[in-house]
Order: C-alpha cells, then sequence, then structure tokens
C-alpha cells in the first residue's frame, strides 16, 4: 500500500513537471521552444522511471530484499490450560531462511523439551511462514521423542509472542509462547 501511495505521489510530480516553469521560459533563458520542450521530455522520463521503480519494488532497481539466509531461534513457554499440570517447553531451531521480502520462508531442525511429560525430548523439523508488515507467523512441524513417537505443533505467533497447540501421543498441549530470533539480531547489528 505504501509503495503504491509512493509511486503515485512520484508519477503526480511527473505530471507536474511537464508544465515548464516561468523562470525557465524561452524568451527568458535564451533557450528555443524545442529546447525547453526536450529538458522538460527528459525531466519527465526520469520521474516516471522513478515511479515505476517504486511500483516494482522487487524488480532490479527495488529495494526489497531477496535471497537466502541462516535461521537460528529459541522458542521458550508453558501452558495448557486444561490439565492440573502446566507444561513447559523450550525448543530450539536452525535452518534456513528464504527471504522474498516482505515473507520469510523457514525449514529447520528442531530439538525440543517438554517437562514432566515421560519421554521430554524430541528431534524434528519444523516450517515457518512470516510476513513482515503484518508481523503474522504460521509455524507448524513435527518430530519423533526418544521411544520413537511421533509428536506435532501447529503454532500462530504475532512478532515474538505466539500461542502453539502441540500434539504428543493422546496429550493435546497448548501453551504461549517467547521466540528470541537470534538470527535476526546478529542480522540487524552486521547491517548497522
Amino acid at each position: 500500500m505504501l509503495l503504491l501511495a509512493g509511486a503515485l505521489l512520484v508519477g503526480a510530480h511527473a505530471d507536474d513537471s511537464e508544465d515548464v516553469p516561468e523562470e525557465d521560459a524561452p524568451e527568458e533563458s535564451g533557450e528555443t521552444d524545442a529546447e525547453a520542450e526536450a529538458r522538460a521530455a527528459e525531466r519527465t522520463a526520469k520521474n516516471r522511471a522513478a515511479a515505476m521503480a517504486m511500483m516494482d519494488a522487487a524488480g532490479p532497481n527495488g529495494w526489497l530484499e531477496r535471497g537466502w539466509r541462516a535461521d537460528l531461534n529459541v522458542d521458550l513457554g508453558g501452558g495448557n490450560p486444561w490439565a492440573d499440570d502446566w507444561i513447559w517447553f523450550g525448543r530450539g531451531r536452525v535452518g534456513i531462511m528464504r527471504v522474498a521480502e516482505p515473507t520469510y520462508l523457514t525449514l529447520g531442525v528442531t530439538a525440543e523439551h517438554l517437562w514432566p511429560l515421560p519421554q521430554p525430548t524430541a528431534i524434528g523439523l519444523e516450517l515457518e511462514a512470516m510476513e513482515m508488515v503484518s508481523a503474522i507467523q504460521l509455524i507448524g512441524g513435527g518430530g519423533l521423542d526418544l521411544s520413537a513417537n511421533w509428536r506435532w505443533h501447529l503454532g500462530l505467533g504475532w512478532q515474538i509472542f505466539g500461542v502453539e497447540v502441540n500434539f504428543s501421543g493422546s496429550d493435546r498441549l497448548v501453551m504461549g509462547k517467547i521466540r528470541i530470533p537470534i538470527s535476526w539480531f546478529v542480522y540487524a547489528i552486521k547491517e548497522s
């Protein structure tokens, strides 16, 4: 939306610049009508090119980032309001992130520990999709615990906060969590 508004502003300026200002009129500056029209046309073309670059921010002249990054983060949380005892968990993920701003898609290997489950440790994979403008994250993953039982989780998050449902055997665990995006901190420090 902001990109479109910026492009419209630049485009409107380009249309306004087609009129030759009074101080640039040929009779006062000594240029001919043809020279003044050529200069005005050049100025209009440059403004229109700038407007097109803003409208195609993902293009070769755009400013949106494209590429791959390493990803490392830690999730900490707890909950399960339908049980007598609370469940606590920690999960680390290392993986690779596909950057196509404003969208980020991450696939990584996870190691998690849920207390006080009988088999608390599991190793698995996690997929995350995040849209940067709204900061909404959709997360899904699964893995095997040390008894070779499957464990699944689905989550919805906003910035560093989230809610997750974890399916561990017959248990259905609902937990709140906080994400510590270590790779984002490293990237921000490196870019500053």
